[in-house]
């Protein structure tokens, strides 16, 4: 007979986090005994996705005294059917919603319907004014005529973050926002994620209400950006100054060039959709704090060596440690193996720094291995100064 195995509790809760993204592991550790229970959970149900073919056995589980998994709800993602006979739920269970105390993030879908004034599934009903205590909002946008997204964004006094994005299905609309004069962002908002081009009707209202020195992290949509966007990110960007996350693709901006030496407090930076000589932009970079830097290349066809041959190492020399004390990570992203190859080759005192990192682009089926034929970085030389301190689960579906 065999002696049972006891596990240290900390080395259990470890295992069940490398399991976080398998339901189907999580669901069989929970079994094993009841003091795995609670972690396994806090996987299981920290997401809770609400439809209409659900939300009436949801609004049960709400009011059951035996319910014992509503404290793990961490994200509610809303997607509302009008047409649907059960939809009426989202908003009867609103008086109950203050049971999920623990919800800090909230995700649904914007729908006008017919007029500018019609806002389904995200206008102030009583299901979506339940959350108004949540941090971090994601609107999908599915409309093509003036909605008051401003007003539904100034609802949520406490939020942090906000992501806009497109719906998948309807990728021809626009989105249009109907003008308001009377609210304000919510004074907390310091994360702003653009999937869609409403890169002017939001900067532009952060700069009327004075309110773009406390944006923190910014990230612009890929894709053209229209001019009237592109003016509003050249107006917004040197009044940005605690930004200390910026990704922005290069190729979406045609009228616009972006100056960083004005964001000394810079953390992370990613230029996306580079061409060659876009690069030249980090020779003006002044941001002693900065740690990652990401720089993807997205044509195909650019020759390097033609180039700039001279631009590279003078690069290199900038992005040492006497500029950039505590830079972590230089990323070069490109698209075929002889540029990433080239790169570096030419960025030597970054290889030597055990900070430089090449990657290829994983579609591009040439640059597959191609990491292991490049050669060793150098040593570092003797006189090169040491860099400083470099630095779901858903539960209804």
């Amino acid at each position: 007979m065999s002696a049972a195995v006891e596990i240290p509790q900390e080395v259990a809760e470890q295992v069940i986090d490398f399991l976080h993204n398998n339901p189907q592991a999580l669901k069989a550790c929970s079994l094993v005994c009841r003091a795995w229970v609670p972690r396994c959970r806090s996987y299981l149900f920290e997401t809770c996705n609400l439809v209409p073919k659900s939300i009436r056995v949801f609004s049960e589980f709400l009011v059951s005294p035996n319910c014992t998994f509503l404290h793990h709800i961490r994200t509610i993602t809303a997607s509302r059917r009008r047409w649907h006979p059960h939809d009426h739920y989202f908003d009867t269970l609103a008086p109950e919603l203050r049971r999920l105390a623990g919800v800090h993030a909230f995700e649904t879908k914007l729908n006008t319907i017919g007029d500018a004034t019609t806002v389904d599934s995200i206008s102030l009903l009583p299901f979506t004014a339940a959350f108004a205590h949540v941090t971090r909002l994601v609107i999908v946008c599915n409309f093509d005529q003036p909605a008051p997204l401003l007003n539904v964004i100034s609802h949520f006094a406490a939020l942090q973050h906000l992501c806009l994005r497109r719906d998948l299905v309807n990728q021809g609309f626009r989105v249009i926002m109907a003008a308001s004069s009377n609210v304000v962002p919510p004074a907390g908002l310091s994360s702003l994620t653009f999937n869609v081009d409403v890169v002017d009707p939001i900067l532009t209202w952060f700069r009327a209400s004075n309110n773009l020195h406390h944006v923190q992290s910014l990230v612009l949509p890929d894709g053209h950006i229209d001019q009237r966007s592109s003016d509003a990110f050249g107006q917004a960007l040197p009044l940005m100054g605690n930004l200390h996350h910026l990704s922005i693709s290069l190729s979406a901006f045609k009228h616009f060039t972006p100056d960083f030496s004005v964001h000394v407090n810079l953390r992370t930076l990613i230029m996306r959709d580079c061409m060659w000589d876009n690069a030249k932009l980090i020779s003006k970079l002044v941001a002693p704090r900065l740690e990652h830097l990401t720089i993807e290349f997205y044509s195909r066809y650019a020759v390097v060596e033609r180039h700039a041959r001279r631009d590279w190492p003078a690069l290199d020399v900038h992005l040492g440690a006497a500029n950039f004390p505590r830079l972590l990570k230089v990323l070069f992203r490109c698209k075929i193996r002889e540029h990433a190859r080239f790169l570096r080759e030419n960025f030597v005192s970054l290889r030597a720094a055990n900070i430089l990192q090449v990657e290829p682009d994983p579609e591009d089926l040439s640059a597959v291995g191609f990491l292991e034929a490049l050669p060793p970085p150098p040593p570092p030389p003797s006189l090169l100064p040491l860099p400083g301190p470099h630095h779901h689960s858903t539960l209804m579906g």
